[in-house]
C-alpha cells in the first residue's frame, strides 16, 4: 500500500447537480416575481403590522407557544422574517385583535382581512417557494385555524329558513332548536360578493336591493319561530 496514490473518482453528474441547482434558483425567481405581482408579498404598513403582531401574542401564543418570541422579535426587527410565516401570523393577529384596536387598521371588515391574509399565506404556501420546513409546519398550524365562516352561515340560514317554513307549512315543530344554536345572525357582508363581476358577465351583476332579503328573511323566520314557540 505505501507508495500508492489513491485516485477518487470524480461524480459523473456533477454537472447535473449544477444545472439543477441553476434551475431551482430560476424557478425560486419566476415564483417570487409572481408572488409579488399577485400581491402575495405584501404586507400593511409597520404600525398595523406590529399591532397585529402584539395581537398574536397577547392572545394567540400564550394558548399555543409554537414560536420563539426572541427570535421572531429579531427576524422581524431585521427583515428577515419568512413571508409565509408573518403572513400566517397577521392571520391570526386580525382574528384576535380587539375591536378598537381593528378600527385602527385599513380594512372595512375583520372577515375580508382574515381572508387576505389567509389568501397571502396560501399562495406561498402552494407556490412551495419557502424551503424551511419549520416554518411550513408552524404556517400550516396557524392557517389551521381558518374557517369558511361566511359561506357555513349563509348555508345554516339557509336551512334554519327553510326548517321554519317546512314547519309552519305542515304544522310541526321545526326540527332546529334555537338554544342549540350560537351561529351569528346573517349581514348583508355575508351576502355580498367578495369581489366584483363584470357588468357583462353570464351570471349577472349583483343587486344591492337583493342583498337585504336573506337578512330580513333569516330575522322573519326567527320572529315567527317565536311565535310558534308561545
Amino acid at each position: 500500500m505505501e507508495g500508492r496514490r489513491l485516485h477518487y473518482l470524480i461524480p459523473a453528474d456533477l454537472d447535473q447537480s449544477n444545472s439543477r441547482d441553476e434551475s431551482l434558483r430560476a424557478y425560486k425567481l419566476k415564483m417570487e416575481a409572481q408572488l409579488q405581482s399577485d400581491g402575495a408579498l405584501s404586507f400593511p404598513s409597520a404600525e398595523i403590522s406590529q399591532l397585529l403582531l402584539q395581537a398574536y401574542f397577547a392572545w394567540f401564543h400564550p394558548c399555543f407557544p409554537i414560536l420563539n418570541r426572541a427570535e421572531l422579535d429579531r427576524a422581524y426587527v431585521n427583515g428577515n422574517l419568512s413571508p409565509l410565516l408573518l403572513q400566517a401570523i397577521l392571520f391570526i393577529g386580525v382574528s384576535l385583535c380587539t375591536d378598537a384596536a381593528f378600527a385602527r387598521t385599513e380594512f372595512e371588515t375583520r372577515y375580508r382581512a382574515k381572508l387576505l391574509f389567509y389568501s397571502r399565506a396560501r399562495a406561498i404556501y402552494d407556490a412551495d417557494w419557502e424551503t424551511n420546513k419549520m416554518v411550513k409546519l408552524q404556517s400550516l398550524f396557524l392557517l389551521s385555524f381558518w374557517r369558511e365562516e361566511k359561506a357555513w352561515r349563509q348555508i345554516w340560514w339557509a336551512l334554519y329558513i327553510r326548517d321554519q317554513q317546512s314547519a309552519a307549512a305542515l304544522g310541526l315543530l321545526p326540527r332546529i332548536r334555537d338554544k342549540d344554536c350560537d351561529v351569528t345572525m346573517l349581514s348583508t357582508d355575508d351576502v355580498r360578493d367578495d369581489k366584483p363581476i363584470a357588468d357583462d358577465c353570464v351570471i349577472g351583476t349583483q343587486s344591492a336591493e337583493y342583498l337585504h332579503y336573506p337578512v330580513e328573511m333569516a330575522k322573519l323566520a326567527r320572529i315567527l319561530r317565536k311565535i310558534v314557540s308561545t
